[in-house]
């Protein structure tokens, strides 16, 4: 399964989020471990292609839906063709341009 992770850039220059920055890359380290392939994109960098122009929390299921998570307590399944494409393209496109694992830590 591929995951593009969103961080702000500040997570990679800020000491005082030096600790949550660990915890991201561990975090992905076991993603990886479990057989995700994951990425890293800068929220400032993000290339939207939907209707809202920051990243979000989004999964294009089967090629048929696409689940959208806002919120901790709000989330939807879309089925509309635009819909998929849209977020489908988001994905690709983000995913083109993101950093590895590797990428981030030397970054």
């Amino acid at each position: 399964m591929k995951r593009i992770i969103t961080l702000p850039k500040a997570m990679t220059q800020d000491e005082s989020l030096a600790g949550d920055f660990k915890q991201l890359l561990d975090k992905a380290r076991e993603l990886i471990d479990m057989g995700s392939d994951i990425r890293f994109v800068f929220v400032e960098n993000w290339i939207a292609s939907t209707k809202n122009r920051l990243p979000e929390c989004f999964a294009v299921v089967d090629d048929e839906y696409v689940y959208l998570k806002s919120g901790e307590t709000h989330s939807r399944l879309m089925q509309q063709n635009d819909d998929i494409a849209n977020y489908q393209k988001a994905f690709s496109v983000n995913w083109d341009r993101a950093l590895s694992l590797e990428d981030l830590a030397n970054n």
